[in-house]
């Protein structure tokens, strides 16, 4: 497609949720770095119209939709809003088996990203694939490993495919001295798939001299909450954990704990971890999907096996008796981020596909 030249490029962004999350705030920041280029964008969201993000969306000046209703009013207001797009931008399965009973209907230019490294091989996800297939102009992965998980499953051969890792904006923090306690956190979704009881498990593994030595912070919701909160109640002392809930200014997170703790069993390429190396922070993750492309083992933080909390409890013990190796890891993880996942990169790579052939 060839960039019109009297009328702004037109781009609409179609997510799940405005809830806090990775993907979420990515295409936030992509919309409001297109709109500086002076595009006309607007984000589509099949969430609720109290999703925190909202009104982040409305503090940028993105034009943001929250489709109520009933299912054919969903439906009709989506098409509608799509229909005379120059670009039609998915980001997430759950919106694209929405969008798949009008997808027929739309322009052609709809690229698909697929931010997480799950393969989708429910058969519902496998149908739903082979039915939307020949409508994608081009499909894209955060990371190498979500794309094979996914044309290993669904085929897709004759579709584009692109690895685009995802950008991230740098802050101008500066790194302060850390002293104990260690502030460990998690930031994301409260879901089985996160697996932050493993952190609590690995806590629980210390000496009671070696918890006072630490402190966690949760920021987040779903439907693990309950369970993480009851393990903290009859395991760990109350005042080591606090749960911050859904917040949606970044600063204020990242500046509430030290080091980010991600026990994922699988990831796409976290913007957790990427906004945590921003902020000139290590982390500590799971050796799992996009997981070691940032965290490089002793360098910008530590790769620990998923649901051991026997090695992430020795991470722990280590950070907290030698809190100063910090510093060092912080400033080589803000280095990195950096250099290869600027947030102009991404809208760089974004606009070749957008406008290609």
């Amino acid at each position: 497609m060839k960039k019109a030249k009297m009328s702004k490029i037109k781009i609409v962004h179609l997510v799940s949720s405005l809830n806090i999350g990775g993907a979420e705030r990515f295409v936030i920041d992509l919309s409001t770095l297109q709109q500086k280029q002076d595009k006309d964008v607007q984000i589509i969201s099949t969430g609720a119209p109290n999703d925190i993000l909202v009104n982040s969306c409305k503090q940028a000046n993105i034009p943001v939709t929250v489709l109520t209703g009933s299912k054919f009013a969903k439906l009709l207001t989506m098409f509608l809003r799509m229909r005379t797009s120059d670009v039609v931008h998915v980001h997430s399965p759950a919106v694209m088996r929405v969008m798949s009973k009008i997808i027929r209907f739309l322009p052609g230019n709809i690229v698909y990203t697929r931010h997480g490294a799950a393969p989708l091989a429910a058969q519902h996800w496998v149908n739903l694939h082979k039915k939307v297939m020949r409508y994608i102009k081009y499909i894209t992965f955060v990371s190498p490993e979500g794309q094979q998980a996914f044309h290993r499953t669904h085929g897709w051969k004759d579709t584009p495919s692109k690895v685009i890792a995802n950008g991230v904006l740098l802050s101008d923090v500066v790194a302060k001295p850390v002293a104990l306690p260690i502030r460990f956190g998690s930031v994301g979704r409260m879901v089985p798939l996160k697996n932050q009881i493993s952190l609590l498990k690995a806590a629980a593994k210390l000496t009671k001299e070696q918890q006072q030595g630490m402190r966690i912070a949760f920021f987040g919701s779903g439907e693990c909450e309950s369970d993480l909160k009851d393990y903290v109640s009859e395991h760990l002392a109350e005042e080591l954990v606090t749960f911050y809930g859904n917040v949606s200014e970044r600063e204020h997170i990242y500046q509430q704990f030290d080091v980010l703790v991600v026990t994922s069993e699988t990831e796409g390429l976290s913007m957790a971890i990427l906004e945590t190396m921003a902020s000139r922070k290590a982390t500590i993750a799971t050796r799992v999907g996009g997981n070691p492309l940032l965290v490089q083992d002793t360098k910008t933080g530590w790769l620990i096996d998923y649901d051991k909390e026997a090695m992430l409890a020795e991470r722990l013990v280590d950070i907290i008796n030698n809190p100063s190796m910090l510093t060092e890891t912080g400033e080589n993880a803000y280095q990195l981020v950096k250099h290869d996942y600027s947030l102009d990169a991404t809208l760089a790579a974004y606009d070749q596909i957008y406008f290609s052939e």
